[in-house]
């Protein structure tokens, strides 16, 4: 992002609960976090003197803002860099890396770049992770976000970046993509999901594109403004809660707390849409709406245990 003040303010509007992290090593960037239940973060970080420097991982002629890249976390980071090389992928050396909470604390880790930009780099904890990505109460956010859902890669050549992908995770895509997204390759990552899929003159240059957050209900489909989220092409997500009945379904609705105002028991029910694809489990989607505030959301369920009878 070009100012970090700005996209802390900004995501914060957007429901995140976004926590300092402090200055990188050499003074050059700083960032703030926005951690998930489930593990994983977003960084927002921004780079002081008008620029990222063109020999930085993150440099992008033009300097944009959104999605620049992003990081797994590997076990051993030698050992898995040393298995990429022997699988045919040219990963560089585990080189340091740190910065200085905004508390004093120092955290450490190693980096190993890739060598192409629709993959991502590896990030290992040298401090301890905890002290580097913050839990408890700053991964309970107020749109109700616990983690990530799907990232949505862009590359130039989907073989070549299979290939890739293959040779860095030691695993094949999976056999069956997202049944309306062909011409893709995806990739399990925990409870995650990386999706390559061919460049078009939207998604343009090569690397992360859109990202999906998953949530509890109710939450928004998507975030439309660019200029709220930076460039980040975000959307929301949730898996069908299973229910054995209709009844159930507004029971639950009727019981949750708005996102935006905190009223519990404001919801009503303004639209019931079923959905019913061949080999697909059915669901029910409740759109919902606060009496008091008028926030939209929606509320998905599994009616597999009923549905047809």
């Amino acid at each position: 992002v070009h100012s970090l003040d700005d996209a802390v303010r900004d995501y914060t509007a957007l429901g995140f609960t976004v926590v300092p992290g402090g200055e990188h090593a050499g003074g050059l960037s700083h960032n703030a976090l926005v951690s998930f239940a489930d593990g994983s973060y977003l960084e927002l970080i921004a780079f002081k003197g008008g620029g990222v420097p063109e020999d930085h991982l993150f440099y992008r002629p033009g300097n944009p803002e959104g999605l620049v890249t992003y990081a797994l976390l590997p076990d051993d980071i030698e050992r898995t860099v040393s298995e990429a090389r022997l699988r045919g992928l040219d990963m560089g050396a585990p080189r340091p890396g740190g910065r200085e909470r905004p508390d004093g604390t120092r955290i450490e880790w190693k980096i190993a770049e890739p060598p192409s930009r629709d993959l991502p780099f590896l990030c290992w904890d040298v401090t301890p992770r905890d002290l580097r990505v913050p839990g408890g109460s700053a991964t309970v956010h107020l749109n109700g976000a616990t983690g990530l859902a799907d990232l949505v890669v862009s590359v130039g050549n989907l073989g070549t970046s299979e290939a890739r992908y293959e040779a860095l995770l030691g695993e094949p895509p999976l056999d069956d993509p997202a049944s309306d997204q062909p011409g893709c390759a995806a990739f399990r990552l925990g409870e995650s999901a990386v999706l390559l899929t061919p460049a078009t003159a939207e998604s343009g240059r090569e690397g992360p594109w859109m990202l999906s957050v998953m949530c509890e209900p109710p939450v928004p489909f998507s975030v439309t403004d660019l200029a709220l989220t930076h460039g980040v092409r975000l959307s929301f997500v949730m898996s069908p809660l299973p229910v054995n009945s209709v009844e159930a379904e507004y029971d639950f609705v009727g019981a949750l707390r708005c996102r935006q105002c905190g009223e519990t028991g404001a919801y009503r029910v303004i639209e019931q849409m079923l959905l019913d694809e061949p080999g697909e489990m059915p669901e029910d989607h409740l759109m919902v709406q606060c009496e008091r505030c008028g926030y939209e959301g929606a509320a998905a369920f599994d009616i597999s245990s009923f549905y047809g009878r």
